[in-house]
Formats: C-alpha cells, structure tokens, sequence
C-alpha cells in the first residue's frame, strides 16, 4: 500500500478513529459522483489505466476490496471462509506501465484467506466441493468471528494519510462475482455490514463488468465460465481466497487494454508468479497454525511435529450413541466438532426418552450449541 503494507497493526492504530463530518461530505460526494460511471471505468480509473473525469479528487485515494465467503451447503447460516484480494489506486498509478496481461498491476495486490474457527472443521463434500487447505492465493489463518468482524471493519477504514486522521479513510470500492449473496452471509453469519462503515463509494459486480466489457450477453455468468473467457485456469475452486483472487484477476482482464494482452500464453505463467509471489504476504489476524482434531494452536491435524496430530479425543455424543458404528469413531474428533451431532441433533436413547430429557443429557455435556 501506498502508506504501508496491510498489516494488521497497521490497520488497528487508525480504525477507531472516526473521520470528520467534512470527509464524510467528501465521501458522499465521490459516491453520488460515481453513479454516473459504469463499472468499467470505476475499475479502469482505479487500476490507473484511465481516470475518471468530472468526480471529486478523493478518488485518487481510492481502495479497491474484492472479496469471497464460503458456507457450509448444509447449513448456509455457518460461515467457513472469507477470502480478500485488495490493492491501494495510488499504488496503481505510481507505475511506469501495467506490464503484459497487467503483471506490474497484479504484483501489487494483496491477498487474505480467513478460515472461520468456530465452522472450520464443516467441510463440503458433496455440493460446492472445496478444499480449504487447497488455498493458493495469500496465506491462510484461522479466525474466529469476532476477529473475522474487527479484520473486515479495519479493511474498510484504511487511513488517507496514518499521520493525518483528520483526513478521514479512503473511499472503498467493493468488487466480487454475483456480490449480493456474499454481503448477505457477511451481515446475517458475521454482523458486518460494509454499507454502514460509509465508506463504500461503489459496487462492482463481475458479472454486470463482463457484460459491459463485451465478454458475454447473459445476465449471469458463472466464474469458472467467465475464468476461461478470459484465458486462464480456474483451479481450485470454492476456496474463498482463490475465488476472490481469480475475479479480481478476470477484472483486471476484462478492462486491461488489448495492447497489453498478446495471445502468446503468458498470462497463466504471470499468474503462477503472482500466486507464488503471494505466498510470502503475512497478515497477523488470528492464527496461522490451528488443529481441528485436538483444538489447539501451534500445529496442524496432519502437523504435529512432522506427523499427524495424535492427541487423545472423545466425543460424548458418538460415545454415548445407541449405534456401534458412531460409538467407534468416538475416538475421532471432539465433541464440539461432531458432524453428525450437527447434521441431525441429539439422538434419542431410547423411544421413551422425551425432549426435556434430551435437553437435560446434553446440558450436562458442557458444551455450546450445534454451531
């Protein structure tokens, strides 16, 4: 970023500052301004390839957040990802070039995988399949919801000038692909709402984007389709970071000028760079290391000082099960985590055991709810 990089101890020392009633003006300004644009020149003037006319130089300040969440198929209510692609305009427009198929543009984009720690271990197998250990894009860290919530509020409030708070935070522009969705799960699972943060000057939707660039006539275009419009791979998919990074690239595709993009199959070998470049970025929101067999922090299920994570757990639910086949896997997982407990709820022990006595055996149990 133009100020610094994102870091979380960057982002806290500002985000309770609140801007001035003139900033807010400026903000609301920029965002009635906006409304004469279409999408690909909001996007074009803040990847510096073309600047807006007629709109307030508060744009100049402009940061872009495209970002994914993922949800259990099961349960959509339970949040599992959040991934986030961003980049700073000022960046943008400090450059000589954009570079062929927008390279020098890609590198300075940052890259965030959030794994929800309370809904970590409700994986998708069978709809919407995803690997969350598949991430390629950023690095991944395990976070709960509060921190989730705090992470996403201090995004949105970045500082026009960390010396200067009375210069209030710089105008957002939010981007994802069929956007709608993502910001209803961000507001129902998580509380955040980015419209009442005031900062979001704009809202571009890849979809209305590729219409608008020419890349297809539907109304709707799935990401995987609109991926292969733009001449890349859509590898593994559903996990929120790589989905949030593959619109953001197909973006930046969709508006770079055709001069920058010869048919000479480069663009998948920059964006394997960009991707491994990626890798490096730490972020320091919750916990890079967390086991979902055991519950604690430092390793992994499958690394534990260079082997699987062999602690000893007990589930009281498959323990305590009328089914021998749950009562031996009770030594698999937790208690807390137990996927069947939280597909079908408490069993009945036997065809005379009522509610209340349900309620009663598993009060006892010590634990929260089905998550």
């Amino acid at each position: 970023m133009s100020t610094s990089d994102m870091s979380h101890s960057d982002f806290a020392s500002s985000s309770g500052s609140s801007s001035s009633a003139s900033s807010l003006s400026a903000l609301d300004q920029l965002s009635k301004a906006l409304l004469t644009k279409n999408s690909q020149e909001v996007l074009s003037h803040c990847l510096g390839l073309s600047p807006l006319s007629n709109v307030p130089s508060l744009a100049d300040n402009t940061i872009l957040i495209c970002f994914d969440t993922e949800s259990w198929t099961s349960n959509h209510s339970a949040i599992t990802e959040i991934g986030v692609s961003t980049f700073d305009s000022r960046d943008m427009r400090a450059l000589a070039t954009p570079g062929l198929h927008g390279e020098h543009l890609l590198q300075q984009m940052y890259f965030y995988h959030a794994r929800i720690q309370e809904h970590a271990h409700l994986l998708n197998i069978k709809f919407c399949v995803g690997n969350p250990d598949a991430n390629r894009f950023g690095q991944t860290r395990f976070l709960k919801k509060e921190q989730a919530r705090g992470m996403l509020k201090e995004m949105f409030a970045w500082p026009i000038d960390a010396e200067k708070p009375e210069l209030g935070f710089c105008p957002v522009v939010v981007m994802g692909h069929a956007l709608h969705g993502d910001m209803d799960l961000l507001r129902s699972a998580l509380g955040f709402d980015a419209d009442a943060l005031g900062t979001v000057v704009s809202v571009i939707d890849t979809q209305v984007l590729a219409r608008e660039c020419g890349f297809t006539l539907r109304k709707q275009i799935g990401l995987r389709d609109l991926v292969g419009l733009c001449g890349f791979q859509y590898r593994d998919a559903h996990t929120a970071s790589n989905d949030a990074a593959m619109t953001l690239i197909a973006a930046v595709q969709m508006v770079l000028p055709a001069a920058l993009k010869p048919d000479d199959g480069g663009l998948q070998h920059v964006l394997d760079r960009v991707e491994t470049a990626s890798q490096m970025q730490a972020w320091s929101w919750g916990d890079d290391l967390y086991c979902l067999r055991c519950g604690n922090y430092g390793h992994t299920k499958d690394d534990h000082g260079g082997r699987k994570c062999r602690a000893k757990v007990k589930c009281m639910h498959c323990a305590a099960s009328i089914k021998e086949k749950r009562r031996r896997a009770a030594g698999t997982h937790r208690t807390e985590v137990c996927i069947t407990f939280v597909l079908h709820g408490p069993e009945l022990q036997d065809p005379y055991e009522s509610g209340e006595d349900v309620a009663t055996r598993i009060s006892r149990l010590g634990i929260g709810d089905r998550g």
